[in-house]
């Protein structure tokens, strides 16, 4: 597996792996972070209080730009 642009990464809400960087603020120091990932597509709503941006959904913060597949988790019968 290698690692591909984020512009290449499925929208259909399966997980992957993705590689995000989080510049710097005036909280923490810019990191860098490998993490699961998903696309939401977000969710449309006359009512401005319930409209969800279509976006990748995250474990922690950061940018997403790159990504690449789960692996085959291991045989549950080993």
């Amino acid at each position: 597996m290698t690692w591909q642009p984020i512009e290449t990464a499925p929208k259909d809400g399966s997980e992957i792996i993705v590689h995000t960087v989080h510049e710097a603020d005036e909280y923490m120091d810019r990191f860098t972070a490998v993490q699961i990932a998903f696309w939401d597509r977000g969710h449309d709503s006359s009512d401005p209080m319930w409209v969800r941006p279509a976006a990748w959904v995250l474990q922690k913060i950061g940018d997403p730009t790159h990504w690449m597949p789960l692996p085959e988790p291991p045989d549950s019968r080993s």
